[in-house]
């Protein structure tokens, strides 16, 4: 075995573009790192004090269109009875999922407007948290849980730390079978 075939089979050499008459599969080209996703410091201290207060947050993510807002609306209604439930909508701009789960549940829901960013970190999601405490003072109308329904896209949600207790990942299969193999990261960060 020869030293470039070697480094092809081992997928060591992430700049080296192999030859496709030295493997029967797809030919493959590593231009990055295989992960991006670094835990923010200041995630770590919004899950602390989140833990304190006793509110559980949970970063729903997934493609657009793939049934966030359509399943958040549902689950809601079944869990708005037995715990105080908050949401925060992230989109690049509009006010649609917001205004949705709003009406449809009845539970507060706010906004967050990226300006244009894909997506969310510790700092912005500390920022909508605070917009829910700005309205109340007494903070025994903490929310139990604050859903925070990220910006539909399989890239960069899952590069940044929320601050989330816990992210989870709505699959859409009319989109195709194959995204657990082509957005990773976001399928290991869920």
């Amino acid at each position: 075995m020869n030293l470039l075939s070697f480094f092809c089979e081992a997928n060591i050499a992430a700049s080296q573009i192999c030859p496709s008459w030295l493997s029967p599969s797809p030919m493959i080209a590593y231009v990055y790192a295989p992960s991006f996703f670094i835990l923010d410091p200041k995630a770590k201290i919004l899950r602390k004090e989140l833990k304190e207060r006793g509110i559980y947050l949970l970063n729903v993510m997934s493609s657009p269109g793939s049934g966030k807002t359509t399943t958040l609306t549902r689950v809601i209604n079944l869990l708005k009875d037995e715990f105080k439930i908050a949401v925060m909508e992230a989109d690049i701009d509009s006010d649609v999922d917001a205004k949705t789960i709003a009406e449809r549940t009845g539970v507060k829901s706010i906004q967050l407007h990226t300006g244009g960013m894909c997506h969310l970190d510790a700092q912005m999601t500390r920022q909508g948290i605070e917009g829910f405490s700005a309205e109340e003072t007494d903070k025994s109308e903490d929310p139990d849980l604050i859903i925070l329904e990220n910006i539909g896209n399989l890239v960069c949600p899952a590069e940044f730390d929320t601050g989330a207790t816990k992210s989870i990942n709505i699959l859409s299969v009319p989109e195709g079978h194959d995204k657990p193999l082509k957005y990773p990261l976001m399928y290991e960060t869920c």
